[in-house]
């Protein structure tokens, strides 16, 4: 008889994480308080997920996470797309320099595009890994990232 063994894949580890760490950006001080970043940070965290190294449209994101009407919208008028995601970068950074400092999973939205980057921060302790040892690292960071998507 065999025992039944888990086959999450890495990839969906990291998704899982993502979303979590999300809830944790949304939930805390700074950003519950402004509905239009975590709308933001939201859709663009799914746009990245489901688009990876896409960057999505100014129109779009005025009418998807705006409200803004697609036959009246015109970014030389409005630029609340432009403003609102230089707010959620600062914001991100004010997170990540405070309360998100020890944060495994960093959300960064480059200036000049409308796309959301995931990065995993590197251990400051973590010596370099070359042969059987670099595939030991991996396979404890896969690990870490199922034990943090499997405490919500």
């Amino acid at each position: 008889m065999f025992a039944q063994v888990s086959t999450v894949h890495p990839l969906a580890a990291m998704v899982d994480a993502a979303r979590n760490h999300l809830k944790s950006v949304l939930a805390s001080p700074a950003f519950a308080r402004s509905r239009r970043h975590c709308r933001l940070l939201s859709y663009l965290l799914d746009e990245a997920l489901r688009r990876p190294g896409a960057t999505s449209k100014e129109m779009v994101i005025a009418v998807e996470v705006f409200g803004r009407k697609p036959c009246e919208y015109d970014a030389r008028l409005d630029p609340i797309v432009r403003i609102e995601a230089g707010r959620l970068r600062q914001r991100l950074r004010d997170y990540y320099a405070g309360e998100g400092a020890e944060t495994t999973i960093r959300f960064d939205v480059p200036k000049g595009a409308y796309a959301l980057t995931l990065s995993l921060r590197p251990s400051a302790a973590r010596p370099e890994m070359t042969g059987r040892n670099a595939v030991a690292g991996q396979i404890s960071e896969i690990h870490s990232l199922r034990l943090a998507a499997n405490q919500d």
